[in-house]
This record gives C-alpha cells, sequence and structure tokens, in this order.
C-alpha cells in the first residue's frame, strides 16, 4: 500500500468515525431532552396537585424509544446541527490524542511481545501429544497454547540457564524428545555431564530406532571404543595409497595437538612448541606403523610411552672414553629422510636448548599424561568401535551420548577431541562423496558446554556447519562464561546463534544483555499537580519501559522462559519438566558393549620397530636373506687409523677435560653429586669453582659445566611427571 491509498483510507476512516460520533450525540440528545421532558411533566402534576403523581414516578424510566424520538422543542436540522458540533468538539479532542500518541509511541521504544499469529506465521506448529505426526522438526523454541513451536530453518541455539535451572529438565531432553519422534528423525551428539540425558531418553531413541553409541568417560568399562588417531591413520593410508598430499593429514594432526596442548593462560611459546612436537611424534608414530604394518598399535598410549621413554637426555661414554649428551628423540628425527613430514614438525620444536627444551618436553608430558597414566583412557582410546561415515550412510538416524563426569575435569579433553574430530570426519564425508550437506541433519547438543575444554575453530564451526545441515545447540550458564572460555570468539558464536533461549541466570551482566535485547515499549505516564482544594492539573509524560527487567529475569519462575528468535518479537513460554512425562528410564546395562579390554602391553606398538638402526638392521637382513647364497658377510667396519695411534697421541675431549678440572677444583665433590643427582650442590660447586678457580678453569668448561647440570635438570622434571 502507497502513501496516497493510505491517506485516502486514513480519511475515509475519520470521515466514518465523525459520522458515527454524530449519529451517537443526537441519539444521546434525543434521550437526554425527552428525560426532560417527561421530568417536566412529573413536575407540572406535582405542581396542580394532580392524584397521578406517584404512578407517574413509578413508571419513570430511561426508554429505548427516547435515543431516535424526536424532542418537541428541537427541530431536525437543530438537533442535527447541535449534534454535529459537540461530534466536532469531542472528535477534535480524541484526534489529538490519538496523534499525540502516534507521535510519541516509539519514543521509548515500539518493542512487544510476539502474538499467537505471529508465532503460527512465523514457526511449525507442532502438537505436544501428537510429536510422531510432525513431518518436520527443528530446533525447540516454546511451548505455548498446547502446541510446540520449532524453527522451520534449522538454526543454531544458545540456551542460558545456570546450575539447578532446570534446564536439563526443560529443554535439553525435550529438545532430544522433539528430534527424535518427528518424521524426519534428526541424528544427535549429547554432551551428557551426568548420564542423566542417556537415562531420560534412551528408551524413545531405541522405540524410534536409532543406533546408539555410548561414548562413556564416567565407566570406561561400559563404553564403546574410540581412538583418535584412526581417523587421521584412515586419512594417511588412503592420501599415501593414491599418491595424493599430505596436507589434509598435518593439518588434522595440529587441530588434536592444539586440543591437548591448549592453554590461554600461558605463554604461547610453551604449548605452541609442544604442540608441534607432539605433531611430530603422531606422524612419525603413524609412518612407521603403515612401514610396518602396525597401524593397529598406533595410539596415543603407545606415543605417550614413546615420548617418555625416548624424549629423556642421557649420557653415554664413547670408546674413547668422553662423556656424551645424547636425547634419542634427537636422533630418531635427524635419521629421517628430506621431506618427511615428522622431521619437519620436530624441526619446529627442537629450536630451544636448554632450559627452555626441558620445559617444552615437560609441558608436553604433562598436557598428555591422561593417556599414560589413566589406564581407562588409555584403553578407551586403544581401539575403534565407532564409525561415523557408517553411521551416517546407513540409512538409519544415530544418537551418540558422551557421558562426561564432573569430578574428572582431565577426561573433559577427550570428549572436545571428539566433538571436534567427529566434524572433520563429518566435513571429510561430504568433500569425498562431492555432496554439500548431510543427507540427515546431525545436531550438538551440548549441555554445560562451557564445562568443555575448548573446542579449536568453534566460531568458524559455527558459522559455516548450518548449509552443511550440521546444528549447534550450546547450553551456558552465562555470557560471561562464554566470554571467559572463548575469548574474542565468544561473539561470533553468539551472533551465529539465531534463537536464544533464556531459562534462568543469577549473572547481572547476563540479565541485563537478555534484557537489552528484548528491548522496551513507550508507556504514558499520568501526574497530577496542584492544591487539593483547588482543581489538580492533569499532566502526561512517556517513558520507556524495558519488556523484562534485570530484576525480573533474575525471579522468573521455574518453567518459564525467554525466547528471542531472529526477526521475530520475543515469546513467553513455558516448558515442563521432562520427568513429568513418565516416559520410562534407563541404565547402561541395557547396552551391549561388543568390545574387550586388553592388556595395556598388548596395545603398545614395538619401540623397536620406531629405533632408526632397528629399520637399517630389517633392511639388511632383507637384503641378505633375498642374496643368491646368503653366505657373504660384511667385513666389520674398521676404526680410521688416526684413532690407533700410541697412547702418547691420544688427546683428551673438551668435556672430560672440564670434568677433571671441576673435580680437581671440588676434591671429587662434584663426581659424587653428579651421581646423586644432586642439582642444588652442583649449582653450588659450580659457583664456587667460578671464584676461586678462575686460573685453572676456562670460561668454556664453565659453559660446558652449566650445560651438564640443565640437562640433569631436564631428566629429573621428566621422570617426576612419569
Amino acid at each position: 500500500m502507497n502513501n496516497d491509498e493510505h491517506k485516502i483510507l486514513k480519511t475515509i476512516g475519520r470521515i466514518l468515525l465523525l459520522i458515527i460520533l454524530t449519529a451517537t450525540i443526537a441519539g444521546v440528545v434525543c434521550l437526554v431532552f425527552n428525560l426532560l421532558d417527561e421530568l417536566s411533566a412529573i413536575n407540572k402534576a406535582a405542581q396542580t396537585n394532580q392524584g397521578k403523581v406517584g404512578e407517574m414516578w413509578a413508571s419513570f424510566s430511561i426508554r429505548k424509544e427516547y435515543f431516535w424520538t424526536k424532542p418537541e422543542q428541537l427541530e431536525v436540522s437543530d438537533l442535527f446541527f447541535l449534534s454535529f458540533v459537540i461530534s466536532l468538539v469531542i472528535f477534535a479532542k480524541i484526534s489529538r490524542q490519538i496523534e499525540i500518541k502516534r507521535g510519541y509511541k516509539d519514543l521509548e521504544g515500539s518493542d512487544r511481545w510476539a502474538t499467537k499469529r505471529e508465532l503460527n506465521k512465523n514457526l511449525i506448529r507442532i502438537p505436544e501429544k501428537e510429536l510422531y505426526k510432525a513431518e518436520k522438526t527443528g530446533p525447540l523454541i516454546a511451548c505455548k497454547y498446547g502446541y510446540f513451536y520449532v524453527d522451520p530453518k534449522n538454526n543454531h541455539s544458545l540456551i542460558i540457564g545456570t546450575t539447578g535451572s532446570g534446564k536439563t529438565q526443560s529443554h535439553v531432553l525435550q529438545q532430544a524428545r522433539v528430534f527424535a519422534c518427528g518424521k524426519d528423525k534428526q541424528s544427535m551428539i549429547f554432551n551428557d555431564p551426568k548420564g542423566e540425558i542417556f537415562s531420560s531418553t534412551y528408551p524413545i531413541m531405541k522405540k524410534e530406532g536409532y543406533n546408539v553409541v555410548i561414548l562413556n568417560l564416567r565407566d570406561t568399562n561400559r563404553s564403546s571404543r574410540w581412538n583418535p588417531l584412526t581417523f587421521i591413520i584412515n586419512e594417511y593410508v588412503h592420501c599415501v595409497k593414491n599418491n595424493l598430499d599430505l596436507s589434509k593429514v598435518s593439518e588434522y594432526i595440529d587441530t588434536m595437538a592444539s586440543t591437548l596442548t591448549y592453554n590461554p593462560k600461558s605463554d604461547p611459546i610453551w604449548p605452541s612448541s609442544a604442540k608441534s612436537l607432539l605433531s611430530a611424534l603422531i606422524l612419525y608414530m603413524i609412518e612407521q606403523g603403515y612401514k610396518h604394518d602396525k597401524l593397529d598399535k598406533v595410539n596415543m598410549y603407545s606415543v605417550y610411552q614413546f615420548f617418555i621413554e625416548y624424549g629423556q637426555e642421557v649420557e653415554e661414554t664413547d670408546p674413547f672414553g668422553n662423556v656424551i649428551t645424547k636425547n634419542r628423540l634427537d636422533e630418531i628425527f635427524k635419521s629421517l629422510p628430506v621431506g618427511s613430514l615428522a622431521k619437519a614438525a620436530y624441526a619446529t620444536s627442537n629450536f630451544a636448548k636448554g632450559d627452555m627444551r626441558a620445559s617444552i618436553f615437560a609441558t608436553l608430558a604433562d598436557n598428555i599424561r591422561i593417556f599414560g597414566l589413566d589406564t581407562g583412557i588409555a584403553q578407551l582410546t586403544s581401539g575403534n568401535d565407532i564409525d561415523l561415515d557408517e553411521l551416517i550412510s546407513c540409512g538409519k538416524p544415530f544418537a551418540i551420548y558422551m557421558i562426561i563426569p564432573d569430578d574428572r575435569p582431565t577426561r573433559h579433553v577427550i570428549a572436545s577431541m571428539f566433538i571436534n574430530q567427529s566434524y572433520l570426519s563429518m566435513v571429510e564425508y561430504l568433500t569425498r562423496n562431492s555432496m554439500k550437506a548431510l543427507p540427515r541433519r546431525v545436531n550438538y547438543i551440548l549441555d554445560e558446554f562451557c564445562n568443555l575444554v575448548t573446542i579449536p575453530g568453534m566460531d568458524n564451526k559455527i558459522t559455516v556447519s548450518r548449509s552443511r545441515n550440521i546444528g549447534w545447540h550450546l547450553y551456558i550458564q552465562g555470557l560471561s562464561q562464554l566470554d571467559a572460555k572463548y575469548h574474542d570468539d565468544s561473539k561470533t558464536i553468539r551472533e551465529n546463534c539465531a534463537n536464544w533461549v533464556y531459562i534462568y541466570s543469577g549473572d547481572p551482566d547476563t540479565n541485563q544483555f537478555i534484557s537489552n535485547i528484548l528491548g522496551s515499549r513507550t508507556v504514558q505516564y499520568k501526574t497530577y499537580s496542584g492544591k487539593l482544594s483547588e482543581e489538580l492539573s492533569e499532566n502526561r509524560a512517556y517513558k520507556g519501559k524495558q519488556l523484562k527487567t534485570p530484576t525480573e529475569l533474575a525471579v522468573l519462575q521455574e518453567g518459564d522462559t525467554i525466547v528471542k528468535h531472529h526477526r521475530m518479537y520475543p515469546i513467553e513460554s513455558n516448558f515442563k519438566f521432562f520427568y513429568k512425562l513418565n516416559l520410562g528410564t534407563a541404565e547402561l546395562d541395557d547396552i551391549a558393549f561388543s568390545s574387550e579390554g586388553k592388556a595395556l602391553v598388548e596395545i603398545l606398538i614395538p619401540f623397536e620397530i620406531l629405533m632408526p638402526q632397528k629399520a637399517d638392521q630389517e633392511d639388511h637382513l632383507s637384503e641378505k636373506n633375498n642374496s643368491d647364497d646368503g653366505l657373504h658377510k660384511q667385513p666389520a667396519t674398521a676404526i680410521p687409523n688416526r684413532f690407533v695411534d700410541s697412547p702418547d697421541s691420544v688427546v683428551i675431549s673438551p668435556q672430560k677435560a672440564a670434568l677433571e678440572a671441576i673435580n680437581e677444583a671440588t676434591n671429587g665433590e662434584w663426581s659424587r653429586a653428579m651421581q646423586e643427582i644432586d642439582i642444588d650442590t652442583l649449582e653450588r660447586l659450580l659457583n664456587r669453582a667460578k671464584i676461586k678457580n678462575r686460573s685453572t678453569i676456562t670460561d668454556e668448561q664453565f659453559e660446558m659445566l652449566s650445560n651438564m647440570i640443565l640437562r640433569k635438570k631436564q631428566q629429573t622434571v621428566l621422570s617426576n611427571i612419569t
């Protein structure tokens, strides 16, 4: 409708209003004059002492015909003229008030609550008792008028509810029920902090034909196994066999290593270096496992044990009595051919020396200790029973429950790794099959999202995943919790959630923010001034009032929720608690787990295949067995003549000379402290020697002895960790 049409309709409306008002006033005028005539007749009868006065008062009443009976003292023209004048005065005053209200209605805001008509127009309406009839479901927005209202566009959701607010019972479980009972049956991956989600929804999933997978980090004996390296191994084998670029393999390993080493409170140099070192170890183990057909033994337990075994520096004495400090990892990676991804990754972490390098090694040992010292996690990650490609392509919906122990936060990192890798696996599935979106929508329903270890690239995931038919439903306690966990990325996460569901929060900043996004409306206030003995003057003022103030949000009743769906006015809703539906519960004993645990020694990769000299010996044996006669032997390598001169010509190594000098200066105390690995004594002896023995110990020897102490420190730190 254009402006001209709007003005015409507005004018017609005003004319009709004036006509109706004039007719109404005319009726009122007729009523008043007719009543006055009747009262006048009664008054005359009383003055003339007529006996009919009592009867006349008894019959006095407002008769309906008075509204259209013309008074005798008024002509028709006079009646309508009087009525028209009165109508004009009233109409002018009403119009002025209307214009004032229209002019001020947006002064302090024009927000309001969404109407039932708007809900029906913009959302999918599903009767609560007929979920199974729904052709299409989506993210749960509201429960009102006996209906579930869901988002038809499958947007991401951010649900705010502090501990004890009932968010699991009122929203998480109801959301799972909506996804499962509709005809489109969407797949789900749950973060289940207490096992409550599994217990409450498993009967529904079983009834609706879902494939159910349990990743139980609380009781690893009642869990499917999941090896985080299997996905990477499969990608590596695919690339090698098809002579493809291995950059994706490096990227996947780097992402996994980032999850394990992430520490926002530390100087970036430490987690970054530890990440490079871990990436190198994983790459090397996959390369060697593939080469020696031992990929079934490639797991994080093997990575941890290999690192602890060969990551320490050791002192060895060569045949000539020289003490040599070696790091066996250096030797292993140095032996790799040029172009090896593992060698390149190791070089990134190998720049540091002394204390710095010891700290990097100690940092990584602490980051991955869960795979070596937590035998439950070592067993759980030793094999793989979860094939996401199979779950996606089998034609049935699936539900994966990650049961998280709230009393063992060190295990939470496994859940974050699974979330990240399952997402990457789905993206890779789409790439391999030349698809833009998954055939069935997969929803991450992450209760207590901020209690998980930070998921790498979460801002990017939530930005692009909707087009891939992947949804995120993040349950947090407050916005400050999200900001503290994801820092600058939290803004991107918020902005990409089109559905905001507020259940309850005790955080004042969160309540203020929610109050602001709900908006405000303009309210008219009346004030009176003047003396009570005189006529009071009336004044009108217009002020803004928030739809829900922070204080009102803080006292929201249990079950009540406030929802902000994009491009709609806010919605007031009330969700019933799931347990009141009496749909039954389940226990983990209802699930059969096919995999059996193995002894840790059985899941450990043989270290001999990881050592370069062993590989050389195997190649040598292979060549010998393939020779024609198999009897020829290589002569022993002769010692070069320059090392077999007379004893008088033997040169003492600088390191040995330094040891002899410090021992002489300390009367043998240095050797005893070295044997006892007494770092404090060694440092004290060296400092004392610097002052008293400058003439007998050179600066180069002092530096060499200082490095020996640093290496001893490194060995001590790693030994304490293991």
